[in-house]
């Protein structure tokens, strides 16, 4: 079961890298990789249109050339800045192309 809406989707978002800076390099690791993932899934996506190439790319271009050197030195701001805003694009991103309905949810959910 996947829970999809327009109304999860924010319209404002506040990118603190002071938020990410005490993740375990593993989390780190893991949590960066997925969003390049994201972002090259978007890139291939039969999709795709010249404003989700040009998003996606910088995502891409932002996780990929700071991901060693966050997960490195997890205090360095300026790092832990580009990895938020290359996961905040590749996340816009994705839901621009939607080629998956979301992540399977494994827990049960009550009626509302």
């Amino acid at each position: 079961m996947a829970v999809i809406s327009y109304y999860l989707f924010p319209d404002h978002a506040i990118l603190d890298p002071s938020l990410i800076m005490t993740l375990p390099a593993s989390v780190a690791a893991a949590c960066g990789i997925d969003a390049f993932i994201h972002a090259e899934e978007a890139y291939v996506s039969k999709m795709a249109n010249p404003f989700t190439d040009a998003m996606a790319e910088k995502a891409m271009e932002l996780i990929g050339g700071n991901i060693r050197r966050f997960i490195a030195s997890r205090d360095d701001e300026e790092a832990a800045c580009a990895m938020m805003l290359g996961s905040t694009r590749s996340n816009m991103v994705r839901r621009a192309y939607m080629t998956q309905p979301g992540k399977p949810n494994t827990g049960r959910m009550s009626s509302v």
